[in-house]
């Protein structure tokens, strides 16, 4: 399902999933350098494997069946911090993002009213929630970038990005030279940012973003540099 590191050793979540890819069942294990493998169990267990993960000093931070759950080092345990619904988690500088319904995204341990400055960054007012699914996230330049599968209304091609300065939300599609599937098939899977690029892993194959060619695209309508493989 998914894996994350922490020194010399891994956490891998492990599962069964239906035909349709739906997880049923599941948790996570350690397995240390030596190849010893260890369960995660203790305390509010998961209900099943998770499909996101992030590891931080002290915690694992995962999303099982919608809802955020922790493990701690120190007391060997599972805990659910709060029954609100989560879609998944992402790593960041300062500490875990996350997405949810109504914030694509939000700091994991910040406070309701730290977090209201992501709360620009909604599909439309008039919605109750966000029509998409984020998969990854990208931090750069006080910049969040991005991506999952386009809501049809957005005319988005799955990417975006959140000035954290300005509170700025901007969505990127064809007119910036993206690719559009009406029937919203087009996702961004995945990203990095390497050699001053946005690298994307598109349903369509790899794209490769111009950072700065992205800000003057939300302007004047220039075009971005897509790669097909």
């Amino acid at each position: 399902m998914c894996l994350v590191t922490q020194g010399k050793d891994v956490f891998a979540s492990l599962g069964e999933t239906t035909s349709r890819g739906k997880v049923v069942s599941g948790g996570v294990v350690k397995i240390t350098d030596r190849g010893q493998v260890e369960v995660l169990r203790g305390g509010d267990e998961l209900p099943a494997a998770p499909d996101s993960m992030v590891v931080t000093a002290d915690r694992l931070h995962v999303v099982s069946w919608y809802r955020n759950y922790q493990w701690d080092f120190a007391t060997k345990n599972w805990s659910k911090p709060s029954d609100d619904r989560m879609l998944t988690v992402f790593p960041g500088s300062a500490g875990p993002w996350g997405s949810r319904s109504r914030q694509e995204v939000f700091r994991l341990h910040a406070s309701d009213s730290e977090n209201a400055l992501y709360q620009n960054a909604w599909c439309s007012r008039k919605h109750r929630g966000s029509t998409y699914w984020p998969k990854f996230l990208i931090e750069h330049d006080e910049k969040l970038w991005f991506g999952g599968r386009p809501w049809r209304d957005f005319r988005s091609s799955g990417f975006y990005s959140f000035d954290t300065r300005t509170q700025q939300f901007r969505k990127y599609g064809p007119r910036h030279g993206f690719r559009y599937d009406k029937n919203c098939r087009y996702t961004c899977h995945d990203g990095v940012v390497a050699h001053g690029h946005i690298w994307l892993a598109t349903s369509d194959g790899l794209a490769q973003v111009t950072i700065l060619n992205a800000e003057k695209a939300a302007r004047k309508s220039e075009p971005l540099t897509e790669i097909q493989q």
